[in-house]
Parts: C-alpha cells; sequence; structure tokens
C-alpha cells in the first residue's frame, strides 16, 4: 500500500528511524480498502505506542488520493499464534540513537538578534565547558534544529554522540527492564562523550525513566561528559519530576531560544521546504504565516502536512494549500486568542470567575485582574483602545488609564509573577 509506504517515511522524518523501526513497521498489513487500513500488531506495546505517538498524526495526514483520511484499525496476533512465533526467533535487544539530521546546521538555522547570544553560545560550545547545558524554548521555534547542529559539530571534532528523544530514553528503559539487559543499556548510555536529550518534560511521571536518568546523569557529569538537555519549560516548572533532578538541570547553565517574528518565520519555512526539494512559493509562504498564526509549530505542522499530501509535480497555490488543509485550518480557527480567553485565564490565575472581570465591581479583586485583562489584549490581540473599551464595556478613556497603570507597575514581582502565568495559559 503505496499511502501506507509514503506515510511511514513521513513518520521517519519527525520521529527518527530507530522509533518507527521498532513500533510501526513491524506492524503486519493484514488488508486495506480506499479508505481503511487493517493492522496486525505482536502486542499490546504496540497498539499503545501507536495510539499514544502516531494516531493524532493519521487523523490528519494519512490520506489517499482523494484527499480522504485512511483509518486505521487494529488486530492483535491472537496468543497460540504468538507463542509459536516465539519459539522461531528470540527477543533481539538493541538500543540506537536517533538519527541526527545531518542537514540541520549552525549555517542554516534562521534566528534574530534576539537568539544571538544562544545561537553563539552553541556554535562556541567546548564538551565540558558548561554541564549540563539546558536550553529553553515553546514549540517549534528551533530548539531541535539547534540540538542537531551542536550534535553535527561533536561528530565532526570525532567525540561519540548520543541523541535521543526524551520519549526514546523512556522506550530503551521499558525494554531493556523487559528484557533484563539493564547493564546493556548502562553500559551504552554511561560511555559517551556526549549525550543530547530533547524535551527532558516529557520524563514527567515516569519513575522508573527518572531514576535510570539520575544515575546516567551523574556517572557522565562527574566524569566530565557533555550533557545537553532540551524542554518547552523552565527546570523549575517542568512538573512531576523529582526535585533531585531538577536541581541537577540547574548546575550547568541555562539559554532560551524566543520566538521568531513572521518575517524570520517565513525565512524558516522557506529553508526547511528547500532542505526536503518542496517547492514553496512566496505567497504560499505568506498564506501558512498567516493562517497559522497561533504558533510556529503550528506553521511547521501546516507545511509538513502540505510536503506529506501534495502527489502531483505542479507548483503548489494558495486555494490549493487550503483545500489541502482543511482540517488544520479548522483546528487553528479554535485555537486562536480571543477576548474571552484572556478573560478565562486571567479569571483561572485569580480564582474567581471571567464575570467578576466584566462586571461592574470596584474592589482591588476584580479591578486589578480586570485591568490585566485589558492589557494582555493589547499587548497580544493588538486591539484598539476603542474596542476593547466595547469588549468590556467602559470608556476607550478608561481602559487607556487602566493598561497604563500595569505598564508602570510592570516591574513589580506581583504584576510580573501573574503576566508571565497568564500569557503561558493563554499560550497553551
Amino acid at each position: 500500500m503505496e499511502a501506507w509506504n509514503t506515510f511511514l517515511r513521513a513518520l521517519e522524518k519527525r520521529f527518527g528511524e530507530g522509533p518507527i523501526k521498532k513500533w510501526v513497521r513491524p506492524l503486519k498489513i493484514l488488508k486495506f480498502d480506499a479508505c481503511n487500513l487493517y493492522l496486525e500488531a505482536e502486542n499490546s506495546f504496540q497498539i499503545a505506542w501507536f495510539e499514544e505517538h502516531i494516531r493524532p498524526l493519521v487523523h490528519s495526514e494519512f490520506i489517499n488520493n482523494n484527499g480522504h483520511q485512511i483509518k486505521v484499525h487494529f488486530q492483535q496476533v491472537p496468543k497460540k499464534k504468538r507463542r509459536l512465533s516465539s519459539t522461531k526467533q528470540t527477543s533481539h535487544f538493541e538500543i540506537k540513537p536517533d538519527l541526527i539530521d545531518p542537514s540541520m546546521t549552525f549555517s542554516n538555522f534562521i534566528y534574530d538578534k534576539k537568539n544571538r547570544m544562544t545561537v553563539d553560545f552553541f556554535r562556541e560550545l567546548s564538551p565540558g565547558a558548561f554541564n549540563p547545558v539546558f536550553l529553553c524554548g515553546g514549540k517549534g521555534i528551533g530548539k531541535t534544529h539547534l540540538l542537531h547542529a551542536i550534535g553535527n559539530k561533536f561528530v565532526a571534532q570525532g567525540l561519540s554522540v548520543f541523541y535521543v528523544h526524551a520519549e526514546t530514553f523512556t522506550q530503551h528503559v521499558v525494554e531493556a527492564i523487559r528484557s533484563s539487559q539493564m547493564r546493556s543499556f548502562r553500559e551504552i548510555y554511561r560511555n559517551q562523550d556526549v549525550l543530547i536529550v530533547d524535551d527532558i518534560h516529557h520524563f514527567a511521571r515516569r519513575v522508573a525513566t527518572q531514576e535510570e536518568f539520575f544515575h546516567t546523569f551523574n556517572t557522565l557529569h562527574t566524569s566530565g561528559k557533555q550533557l545537553i538537555l532540551s524542554s518547552h519549560f523552565l527546570p523549575s516548572r517542568i512538573e512531576e519530576i523529582e526535585p533531585r533532578l531538577i536541581s541537577r538541570f540547574e548546575w550547568g547553565i541555562l539559554m532560551d531560544l524566543a520566538p521568531l517574528p513572521p518575517d524570520k518565520m517565513t525565512l524558516v519555512l522557506m529553508n526547511k521546504a528547500r532542505l526536503h526539494h518542496f517547492s514553496l512559493s512566496s505567497e504560499l509562504c505568506k498564506f501558512l504565516t498567516e493562517a497559522f498564526a497561533t504558533s510556529p509549530k503550528s506553521m511547521m505542522r501546516s507545511l509538513e502536512a502540505l510536503m506529506m499530501r501534495h502527489r502531483s509535480e505542479s507548483l503548489l497555490d494558495v486555494e490549493g494549500a487550503k483545500v489541502l488543509l482543511q482540517d488544520l485550518l479548522g483546528e487553528e480557527v479554535e485555537l486562536q486568542l480571543t477576548p474571552e480567553k484572556v478573560v478565562g485565564s486571567t479569571a483561572a490565575y485569580f480564582g474567581i470567575r471571567p464575570d467578576d472581570i466584566m462586571g461592574k465591581s470596584q474592589s482591588k479583586e476584580c479591578t486589578t485582574p480586570r485591568k490585566l485583562a485589558m492589557y494582555l489584549c493589547r499587548k497580544h490581540l493588538e486591539l484598539s483602545y476603542l474596542a476593547i473599551g466595547r469588549f468590556f464595556d467602559r470608556n476607550h478613556s478608561t481602559v487607556m488609564t487602566a493598561i497604563r497603570q500595569i505598564e508602570k507597575k510592570s516591574g513589580s514581582e506581583e504584576i510580573e509573577t501573574a503576566l508571565t502565568e497568564i500569557e503561558s495559559s493563554i499560550k497553551s
């Protein structure tokens, strides 16, 4: 089934060859038609991994030639058949790093002056100079590219570099425990010059994973080997990870990446399309940055979907892209920030009702959240004072005064903390 093979190749680009080879390619095709694919799994672990990591992509990216979604159905191997096959085959324990993409280098990493210090730091980083290096930033802003770039640099220097996504590390721990191969696991992970772990916040709630990483971290750090970690969140804000690990994440140096402005995101999309030999016109690129403006992750996801779904050799135009991305465009509308969402997040932070913010009460418990909500509507939605006044049922001079008061207090710890928490909430 050609659509399935195409989908697998796209998954390998997204997750790396290792996880897909281990969890998805072993699935056996039982039968298929234009809109359905029936797969046989060896065990429930394969199905669970597919449901967690792949199923969300099936809904939007596993498409037939007519642009319709192909549904995936599962059947597990019967126990009798499984026992017979297990007598013929012995399990093979293998730990491999995720692929470091050689095309992701410092030379083609797009950044602006806000991120210049971070990029220069990684470009000049020597193993062991800062340990660990913790890279923090939101979804889809280039953390993975930067990790691949430093990985490529160290590989070129002849160092043994082991790059894994946090999910891959967890899979390795689970498989090592299941096959009684923890010694092999530890020998591999603890004998590297450089260990790079992407999206380490995925260790949350995984006790065995955290335990193994704690000892792996200690061994490598004590022997002067380089650790480089990334996360969507600051170490202190990662939930459900042991305090002893959090403290180790803070031992070295914290670097951050800021979101790129729209003009830079256009360059990022053009660069990604070029690396994958996909023809992306400037008009189509502009459409993607405007239509999927909720986050850089949304923009990258839309481009990846286009690269998977556009099967023709002809140049794709904006109208054609709208047809191919109809489902994602619908999701984007639901994700767009509105004044109602700003008020809801502000109310949730202060533990009051949205009606309290929108009402007439002049108590401090209501006026401070109201002023913050007005300020955030101005900052993130770029609404005029008149438009904000209409929404809150106030005149525009009241809105102006409220926003200026928040701006004057922006240096206070109380206001800064509130703004940080509320902005984090509305962005997520």
